[in-house]
């Protein structure tokens, strides 16, 4: 009996892709992936309900949607799920699940593209493609521009990784979490933001729980070291004009209860408090977690030429869970040589003249003879915290209904800074023009948080 071997096919060898399993990859035993479609990007893997490999638009916290790349040979991967532990295969022309990895139709090559988001998935046994149409997953020719061949593979989040547990595991306070992100705004300068997250959990007697989450301790820079790259009477290099920050919380029953209670416009020395009157028939003792009897939180913070703005919140579009929301923007202007300060509403306010056309010229020429030859006047200084040091003054309490149902939330603090830079834009000695142009800078952090609150036990 002559008996033949059919060879396996060849890896592509696609000068124009990176594979994915031997670069841009940490595979860590909590590195965990979604794997997402290209086209729409709700629907996603997952073994969710009978464990068989669906394809359905999937929430952010189901660990079924949730995937472990693990190192084959060949610089292939094997896709584990990280709720079954089974792993993506092909059976009988179909893509499906096995509990084992043996062979080599559960090895797959993952390709990068040209697009930095998009990837390719081939398997080692058929030589084809996971390819979706019309919300159904199928197998299909090798191809790197085929957009129903393209899916996008996001790391998935960390859970947050320490914490005091009080009282039989009812309530945890956790260790903050910093966060250290430098924006380049070219020319040698940097800004920085310095994001500190403080999250408190304590189930509630009703099958709940009730969380608080602080960003007390953030601070922003449009200076890294605090000495601006430019700032002269016809230059204001970068500066933060404003900067908003939001607390996402992601989840099912998940309802924002109170936000920092600032004024809106307040200026100076600033009071926020959180939990002032929330009673929640908690069923841990929360003394050392600071929650008096009215489990309340509250911190102040000096503002120098800033103001607080109306800050807000409420259910995420979607229903999939709540956010508060917090911003602060610049108020003043120091005054040119006078030390005191002038309104600042936009950025035309830096400028200490309002005059054009012919006042301009005027102005110019004038100053020709007093030795301002280039600018007829200039612009006023800027406050210390638009430069470095800005603090933030943001956080909020959340009721989680459904906290016995569900496995993990997902906290996602965001940090929006928007940055302003004011220069002379004339060109000769009598034009005293002035533009502004903006930058905006976005910092995330997202993490989850275990509703069972046992892996945050310090003893365990």
């Amino acid at each position: 009996m002559n008996i033949q071997t059919v060879p396996l096919p060849q890896a592509p060898a696609d000068p124009a892709a990176e594979v994915f399993a031997t670069r841009g990859a940490t595979r860590g035993a909590n590195d965990f992936f979604r794997i997402e479609s290209r086209s729409d990007g709700a629907r996603a893997l997952h073994t969710e309900g009978d464990g068989s490999l669906g394809f359905a638009p999937a929430a952010l916290n189901w660990w079924s949607a949730d995937w472990i790349m693990e190192p084959a040979a060949d610089g292939d991967i094997h896709i584990r799920n990280r709720w079954l532990n089974t792993f993506v295969t092909i059976r009988d022309g179909r893509v499906t699940m096995s509990p084992t990895s043996n062979g080599h139709a559960t090895r797959w090559r993952v390709y990068l593209p040209g697009d930095k988001d998009a990837r390719v998935l081939w398997n080692r046994q058929t030589g084809q493609v996971l390819a979706e149409s019309g919300g159904r997953l199928s197998l299909a020719k090798y191809s790197l521009t085929e957009p129903s061949s393209q899916w996008i593979v996001r790391k998935r989040l960390h859970s947050w990784p320490r914490g005091t547990k009080v009282q039989n595991g009812q309530a945890v306070r956790f260790e903050p979490r910093i966060v250290d992100r430098v924006v380049d705004l070219g020319n040698g300068q940097q800004a920085a933001a310095h994001l500190v997250v403080t999250p408190v959990i304590a189930r509630t007697d009703h099958g709940g729980a009730y969380l608080y989450v602080s960003l007390n301790g953030t601070t922003v820079d449009a200076s890294r070291t605090g000495r601006m790259w430019r700032d002269s009477r016809t230059d204001r290099g970068w500066f933060v004009e404003s900067a908003e920050t939001v607390i996402n919380v992601r989840g099912r029953g998940i309802q924002l209860l109170e936000r920092g209670d600032q004024v809106p416009n307040a200026t100076g020395s600033v009071t926020s408090t959180v939990g002032k009157s929330t009673s929640l028939g908690l069923s841990a003792d929360l003394g050392s977690l600071g929650m008096t009897d009215t489990k309340g939180w509250s911190f102040s913070r000096t503002l120098d030429g800033f103001k607080v703005r109306a800050s807000g919140g409420g259910a995420i579009a979607g229903g999939d869970g709540a956010y508060a929301s917090a911003s602060l923007a610049m108020a003043s202007s120091k005054e040119g040589g006078n030390g005191g300060l002038i309104p600042y509403d936009t950025w035309r306010d830096l400028v200490d003249s309002p005059q054009d056309g012919a006042g301009q010229f005027w102005s110019g020429f004038s100053g020709f003879f007093t030795g301002d030859a280039f600018q007829s006047y200039h612009m006023h200084g800027l406050v210390d915290q638009a430069k470095s040091g800005l603090p933030v003054l943001s956080h909020a309490s959340f009721l989680i209904r459904a906290a016995a149902e569900q496995r993990m939330i997902i906290i996602e603090p965001t940090l929006t800074l928007k940055l302003r830079r004011v220069r002379s834009t004339g060109d000769t000695k009598f034009d005293s023009s002035y533009s502004g142009s903006s930058m905006t800078a976005t910092v995330s952090d997202p993490m989850e948080i275990d509703l069972s609150l046992r892996t945050y036990d310090p003893k365990a």
